[in-house]
């Protein structure tokens, strides 16, 4: 609500479309991240104790695979962008209402692979 109603007036001020707040380094961004963060560390325990143990240990597999996979994601979506491997991502894509959660779930499966391969030679795990 902040960014849309932020952008309005942002906008009306500027006599052109200003995406100040959508930006990611705009100062609401920490506002939100310290906000969510907040938010998931006091709800860790009570999902925690409603969590399968598969579904636990699949969780810690990845929460310790996260910086890896904020480190790599970029370069995972410049190669797409690119067309590196046979196929490419860019803004004329059909409708984007599942291609956008299409492409986040190939980039965050993408970066997972490749921070799981890395972790698996010892002197580069320390890193991701």
């Amino acid at each position: 609500l902040l960014c849309a109603v932020g952008t309005y007036f942002l906008s009306r001020h500027f006599h052109a479309f200003n995406a100040l707040l959508y930006d990611n380094m705009s100062p609401n961004v920490v506002f939100f991240t310290a906000a969510f963060f907040i938010i998931m560390k006091n709800a860790g325990p009570f999902f925690e104790r409603r969590m399968s143990p598969g579904f636990r240990a699949s969780t810690i597999g990845l929460s310790a695979a996260s910086f890896g996979i904020y480190l790599i994601h970029p370069m995972i979506l410049d190669a797409m962008i690119k067309a590196r491997w046979g196929f490419v991502l860019k803004g004329d894509m059909p409708h984007p209402v599942y291609t956008i959660p299409l492409a986040a779930v190939v980039t965050y499966a993408l970066s997972f692979l490749a921070v799981s391969i890395i972790q698996k030679i010892p002197w580069l795990r320390r890193i991701v």
